[in-house]
């Protein structure tokens, strides 16, 4: 899976959690077209962010204990290979993309 398949992947499963739209894990998993066992890493990965995210079994939802908002930041540069000097790649450089990705963050809704 690619970064931005991840990226929309996390977007996408903020989205159902912000919503209390997600259903069982299974069904989630389903949804997202993802495995449970990636389903689970993802929500760790969220709660490795600080989220606090639990089942609520009567509503069948995952759903956010705390204030949670996702900023992903993603910048894509292209190198003027002339300002370049020296490197192992310095010929090519005009065809590779420089790829700058800065990693989601949780923000405190502060409104």
């Amino acid at each position: 899976m690619s970064i931005i398949d991840h990226i929309y992947l996390l977007e996408s499963v903020h989205h159902h959690i912000e919503h209390k739209s997600t259903g069982t894990p299974r069904e989630f998993a389903a949804r997202l077209e993802i495995s449970e066992r990636k389903l689970y890493r993802i929500l760790d990965e969220l709660r490795d962010l600080r989220a606090i995210i639990t089942y609520n079994v009567e509503r069948s939802t995952y759903l956010y204990s705390n204030d949670v908002r996702i900023n992903i930041h993603l910048r894509i540069d292209q190198f003027d290979s002339n300002k370049t000097k020296g490197g192992l790649f310095s010929k090519n450089l005009e065809l590779l993309p420089f790829l700058a990705v800065r990693g989601p963050e949780l923000v405190a809704d502060s409104y």
